[in-house]
């Protein structure tokens, strides 16, 4: 025995209030067609909003892109002031009795030198980190502020400043 049920066709249609999408269509069609202020309300609100994403979209990357140039030349600028400061240091570091310069403390009081030097020394990081491979008599011990991020100083980097190329600040992102 088998038994059939027929099911309604409202209860088969997809609707608002009883009626479906196509008649919801079609009404907005016919008062598309018959409302001029409609038309103009909707086209007025489509084309601002329009404006407002792409106005919106240029100045956001605009205004970080100009964010990012700004503290880019910033840091770059600290940076070679730093690196000068440091220069200076070594330069003008004394000789000890056996005619060899304490590098260690040279360098810790590089270190601080660099850091009051600095416009914002609290997010400055910086360390004194031999090439690899570099032979010399005197050795002086890899000198670095605690949240300097030894592990992502590349290869690379050491290479460029290694070769040197007349440059004093090296940056890599």
């Amino acid at each position: 025995m088998s038994v059939t049920v027929q099911v309604p066709a409202a209860s088969r249609q997809v609707a608002l209030g009883g009626l479906s999408w196509r008649v919801y269509r079609r009404l907005i069609v016919r008062f598309w067609r018959s409302s001029l202020q409609f038309r103009t309300v909707a086209i007025t609100v489509v084309l601002s909003g329009l404006a407002v994403i792409i106005i919106g979209s240029y100045m956001s990357i605009s205004i970080g892109d100009n964010l990012y140039k700004t503290r880019l030349a910033q840091v770059q600028t600290e940076a070679n002031n730093a690196t000068g400061i440091a220069q200076q240091s070594f330069d003008n570091a004394q000789a000890t009795g056996d005619q060899a310069v304490e590098l260690d403390g040279v360098g810790l009081s590089v270190k601080q030198a660099v850091l009051n030097s600095v416009q914002s020394p609290g997010s400055t990081s910086m360390g004194l980190l031999r090439i690899p491979g570099q032979k010399t008599d005197r050795i002086m011990t890899t000198i670095t502020s605690p949240t300097f991020p030894t592990q992502l100083v590349s290869d690379q980097i050491r290479t460029a400043v290694a070769d040197g190329n007349g440059k004093r600040v090296y940056t890599q992102s």
